[in-house]
């Protein structure tokens, strides 16, 4: 009798689990703190998204402005003795060029600059010059020039010179405009650099390959043609620009997006998901 009656109160006992009640308590409470995690976790990703479209957007337009500057600053390397009016006379390729460098507004609205200057050494002498209308170049440098747009170039950082004839390694130059048989004013010792005196423009574009594609900045070298657009791509997302000279400086405001679309965001300016950044950049044009 004592163990039936022992037996009875330990299932009465209420110790021995959880009520109904408890159990949709807890499971509310669970769910509250699971919904409360799950809210931050997703407003984090949508933070992390957002500073990657950020990041992006910067790093494409340090990318455009490190390539602008750079060029821009060289414009008139090797043209330094050129009088403005001569300009169009040495350099008879490419767009009219009078001022150096040149702002204009492009097909997109935004401006384009066009620059002119010695931006690359291709070449060097392979035997010592004096006063003669005659050089020669190392190796095959001659491959990278022509008596077309590939036609003007500087010597020793010193002479401008216009190829006249090229047969092998020996180039035929002349070093004034107006008489053809102006040979080197100078001497100049072998190894002497021989740099391309080049016109390349800056511009907004669209690819070319379908619909909704991001704008991009377009470097164009009118020395010679390249075989695919791309080619042409200095980094993309840059959808303009802007600029202005004043004396030896030239101001470049240049505004970027993102290539994406962030769903997080909407523009106040521009009604979109695209994010977008403004950088400016002063550059001393120092020829």
């Amino acid at each position: 009798m004592k163990k039936a009656a022992a037996l009875k109160e330990s299932k009465a006992s209420p110790g021995g689990g959880f009520t109904l009640v408890e159990v949709m308590v807890a499971s509310a409470i669970a769910l509250v703190v699971v919904s409360a995690l799950m809210t931050t976790l997703v407003q984090f990703q949508q933070h992390m998204e957002s500073q990657r479209f950020i990041a992006e957007v910067q790093q494409n337009m340090r990318v455009g402005l490190t390539y602008m500057t750079r060029d821009i600053s060289m414009a008139g390397y090797g043209l330094k003795d050129v009088r403005p009016q001569d300009l169009s006379r040495w350099i008879n390729w490419g767009p009219a060029i009078t001022d150096n460098p040149t702002v204009m507004e492009g097909d997109t609205g935004a401006d384009q600059i066009t620059i002119a200057g010695a931006f690359e050494r291709p070449g060097s002498l392979a035997h010592a010059a004096s006063n003669t209308s005659v050089i020669v170049l190392n190796g095959t440098d001659t491959d990278k020039f022509d008596t077309g747009a590939k036609s003007l170039i500087f010597i020793g950082r010193c002479e401008l010179a216009r190829i006249l004839n090229i047969m092998g390694n020996t180039m035929t130059i002349t070093t004034d405009i107006d008489d053809y048989s102006q040979g080197l004013k100078h001497s100049y010792p072998v190894g002497t650099p021989v740099e391309l005196v080049q016109i390349v423009t800056y511009s907004i574009d669209i690819m070319d390959t379908g619909e909704n594609q991001p704008p991009f900045l377009k470097r164009e070298d009118h020395t010679g043609e390249t075989a695919y657009w791309f080619q042409q791509v200095v980094t993309t997302g840059i959808e303009d620009l802007q600029m202005e000279e004043n004396n030896d400086l030239v101001k470049v405001v240049m505004r970027g997006r993102s290539l994406e679309v962030d769903t997080a965001y909407t523009s106040e300016d521009f009604g979109d998901n695209y994010r977008r950044m403004t950088m400016t950049n002063l550059v001393y044009v120092r020829n």
